[in-house]
């Protein structure tokens, strides 16, 4: 998996995270959501951002595949 099939499936601005774990923005109805640990099947978790703006920078911020992203989410599936 790379970045040109993240892109082709309909993912926005995917990043590889140093410890191998990819993440990507993903356009929904009402909000723009983050999420983390691609693979060829989905995604592990999503955090919803009202504003694409702060999606973007939280995206810019991950150091890797675990730690939960900066505030300023509404919604994370799945919860814990």
């Amino acid at each position: 998996m790379d970045e040109a099939f993240l892109i082709e499936v309909g993912y926005e601005c995917p990043r590889r995270l140093p410890d191998g774990t990819w993440a990507a923005l993903m356009p929904l109805s009402f909000t723009t959501a983050l999420v983390i640990g691609l693979d060829r099947t989905g995604h592990k978790r999503r955090y919803c951002y009202e504003r694409r703006e702060e999606a973007e920078a939280a995206l810019a911020g991950l150091v890797d595949g675990v730690s939960d992203p900066a505030p300023g989410w509404v919604a994370k599936r799945p919860q814990d």
